[in-house]
């Protein structure tokens, strides 16, 4: 990325995330984590950790993205369509296993993922359960068959949210 892309960039970053550190400049408050970024938002604690997709992080946008013209403002277009880009570094779940999320068979990965960064780990757009819920039908745990009794925290204890090679998308146990 050329230099006059990131000062770009960090406009950009500036009117949506709150002041970037100058140049690259880490702060105590703005330091890189093992997960992600973490730094401190306009109006936000300093503890909101972000997680951060890794090409974004290290300002390697044209891994994804085609090399941005000098002239052009707007967002560049993607080297690859969804999700043969998202699969040139992550597994091609509905070729490994029997049964996929409906999602990831049709290839929308951002229909849970951002593609940037996220409060959320995983790059969720949602926290568990309500990203389900978005989807699937919010009813009692306990109403559905083979689920035990109690509330149930999050869905990923027991389904893979990607793809398994059981019915109902169980985890191996």
């Amino acid at each position: 990325m050329s230099c006059d892309e990131v000062e770009r960039h960090q406009v950009v970053t500036f009117f949506f995330d709150g002041v970037p550190p100058l140049h690259g400049e880490v702060t105590s408050e703005d330091s890189l984590t093992e997960t992600g970024f973490r730094r401190r938002q306009v109006g936000e604690k300093p503890e909101t950790i972000w997680f951060v997709h890794e090409p974004w992080k290290n300002r390697n946008c044209n891994l994804c993205h085609e090399q941005l013209d000098e002239k052009k403002w707007a967002l560049p277009e993607l080297t690859s369509p969804e999700p043969e880009l998202c699969y040139q570094c992550h597994p091609n779940y509905p070729a490994t296993e029997p049964y996929v999320h409906g999602p990831v068979a049709v290839g929308e990965c951002l229909l849970c993922h951002e593609s940037h960064k996220s409060k959320i780990a995983g790059l969720l757009k949602e926290k568990e359960p309500e990203l389900c819920y978005q989807c699937h039908e919010t009813i009692e745990e306990a109403q559905i068959p083979g689920h035990p009794d109690g509330p149930i925290l999050l869905c990923t204890n027991c389904h893979d949210p990607h793809a398994s090679s059981t019915r109902m998308l169980l985890k191996e146990q």
